[in-house]
């Protein structure tokens, strides 16, 4: 545990908080985790939200470095690992969220032998399938273990594949709140509305369709850190669908209450949910028309507008209206100068 305890206190040192704003990738992302604060109302002032902004670094940093320490498992209490078998004495479908330690779960599994398939998107399957596999060759008990599967979000037949896993026996495991970023989406199929932090959230409730298909429990868990970075356990109770409801009417019942433990533990660690980092995907092309230099700078402008750019276009985001217009690259370097000089 000290070991653990040294190398990650180290490892948060290296993030300085002159640095946060060092780079394109650091303000874009530093963009949206201020609108995405901004649109929960989540009011704090601009060097606490540069403050909060570092630690949310930290944390996907040691998230990362988590991954491939074998020492991080040790570090969370031997106690609550075993605590977590107690409560889930059959197959269901295990949901959690980006925050903190939360590669930690499904490597635990793969340690116990457990038969388990994660979830994930097309994106981090391209990217990081021959890792997981890698961990699992890794961490996997003497003489082989129980199975460990990858399936893609975006496959059409998803919905079937894993509901016949949880009928062999297969523990199935979903990240919540994917890997689009916090902001609102436009409602579409597949999508249950939420309250979180006080805004209506449109939310992909698959895993509760699996739930009820299959009359399987949902167990909500999250693996937060402590103020001393240490990864901890915090488990809820069980959702079981209630086959009195409708199919729709237990997906609101169940991604509600899934958001709701979430948020408890938000508001205690505002920093340790990845989802803040994200610029949601499908609103970068969505800009309003271009705006003169002159208007753009009435006013305490980055109080509530912040640049950034892609590879296409320099914008600026009202933070406020969620919207982002398009600048050209001398305002965005003005805006980036200007940035520098009211948050460090």
């Amino acid at each position: 545990m000290k070991k653990y305890q040294q190398t990650i206190q180290a490892l948060a040192k290296k993030v300085q908080l002159s640095d946060m704003l060092n780079n394109d990738r650091h303000i874009r992302s530093f963009a949206f985790f201020v609108a995405n604060f901004h649109y929960f109302g989540l009011n704090f002032t601009k060097s606490t939200l540069l403050h909060l902004y570092q630690r949310a670094r930290v944390n996907q940093l040691l998230a990362i470095h988590d991954q491939e320490c074998q020492m991080a498992l040790k570090a969370v209490n031997t106690e609550r690992w075993s605590g977590l078998l107690n409560q889930w004495k059959e197959p269901g479908v295990i949901a959690t969220f980006h925050l903190g330690s939360y590669r930690l779960l499904n490597q635990w599994f793969m340690r116990q032998g457990i038969p388990f398939v994660l979830l994930v998107s097309q994106e981090v399957y391209s990217q990081q399938a021959l890792l997981f596999n890698q961990i699992y060759q890794r961490l996997r008990p003497a003489g082989g273990g129980a199975d460990f599967q990858l399936l893609v979000a975006e496959d059409r037949m998803v919905l079937k594949k894993l509901i016949d896993f949880l009928k062999k026996g297969y523990y199935v495991f979903i990240y919540a709140d994917g890997d689009s970023g916090c902001l609102p989406k436009p409602k579409q199929q597949g999508t249950t509305e939420i309250t979180f932090f006080e805004r209506c959230l449109p939310v992909h409730h698959g895993l509760a369709s699996i739930s009820f298909l299959t009359k399987k429990p949902v167990y909500p868990v999250l693996v937060p850190r402590t103020d001393a970075e240490v990864p901890f356990l915090q488990i809820d109770e069980p959702i079981w669908p209630d086959q009195a409801a409708s199919r729709n009417a237990y997906a609101q019942q169940c991604m509600q209450a899934l958001f709701n433990f979430l948020e408890q533990q938000v508001r205690k660690r505002h920093w340790q949910w990845e989802n803040w980092l994200i610029p949601p995907k499908w609103r970068e092309n969505q800009y309003a028309e271009q705006k003169e230099n002159a208007q753009l700078l009435n006013g305490d402008v980055l109080t509530t507008s912040l640049p950034y750019r892609t590879n296409r276009h320099c914008y600026l985001l009202d933070t406020k209206q969620l919207n982002s217009y398009v600048i050209t690259e001398t305002a965005y370097h003005v805006f980036v100068n200007a940035l520098k000089s009211c948050y460090l």
